[in-house]
């Protein structure tokens, strides 16, 4: 099982020792180095060298709020504080998660959970090829993201409309499937029928939108969630 690397910082010996005892039942994470306060970790540490930062929120000199928002941290931060007041602002930094002491180890391991899921996301993206592979009529397709127009679902298959072929390429996975496939930020459902490619779409109206001079309609459950993607 890969592991991933984190640093705690807390003013509070037992608060370490509860955190590491918990690190260490889950068994996901590497706890790297462990500091008493923001100042001493500023000494030594790249905060965007470690996979997720355990973080209390007040201490002496320097608030764990304040170490967020001034060294720009761009890794998942996890707080762990005694005080409620500070969970709203929180969430306005690369927070994962706010754990409100005394947690338990339950919430613990949810809080891991999220960190996880969101460094696992950061991972894919990164090692996101650009295309996709389809299998179509005894023949593998490779089909690069931007020549994609949209997918059009029917009853037992499938057609992918793209700029590199004539005709659009026909297989038998489903739609939901191949979506899945596909990077959220460039591609959404717009219809039980369709996938869009969001920078092909050349005009929208109130029911439909047209790509490539093909009309492609909006279905009332996918309008909010496109409107407020497209129009962003």
């Amino acid at each position: 099982m890969k592991k991933f690397t984190c640093i705690i910082i807390d003013d509070e010996p037992l608060a370490i020792d509860k955190l590491t005892r918990f690190i260490e039942k889950e068994k996901s994470f590497i706890i790297s180095a462990k500091y008493t306060s923001v100042t001493e970790a500023e000494k030594t540490q790249n905060f965007n060298n470690v996979d997720v930062i355990f973080l209390d929120v007040q201490m002496p000199l320097m608030s764990g709020m304040d170490l967020a928002k001034k060294n720009k941290i761009t890794r998942p931060i996890i707080f762990t504080t005694a005080y409620d007041k500070y969970a709203v602002e929180s969430f306005d930094l690369n927070v994962v998660d706010y754990l409100l002491k005394p947690y338990t180890y339950e919430r613990f391991e949810k809080a891991c959970k999220k960190a996880i899921d969101r460094l696992l996301g950061e991972q894919n993206k990164k090692q996101d090829p650009g295309f996709i592979i389809i299998n179509s009529e005894h023949q593998v397709f490779k089909i690069n993201y931007n020549d994609i127009l949209y997918i059009e679902g029917l009853k037992d298959y499938v057609k992918i409309h793209t700029l590199a072929h004539d005709k659009p390429i026909l297989t038998r996975q489903n739609l939901k499937k191949i979506g899945a496939q596909l990077p959220e930020d460039l591609f959404i459902r717009v219809h039980r029928s369709y996938i869009v490619a969001l920078n092909k779409i050349q005009k929208v109206a109130k029911q439909k939108m047209i790509i490539h001079g093909t009309d492609i309609p909006l279905g009332d459950l996918f309008k909010d969630d496109f409107l407020q993607r497209y129009f962003k």
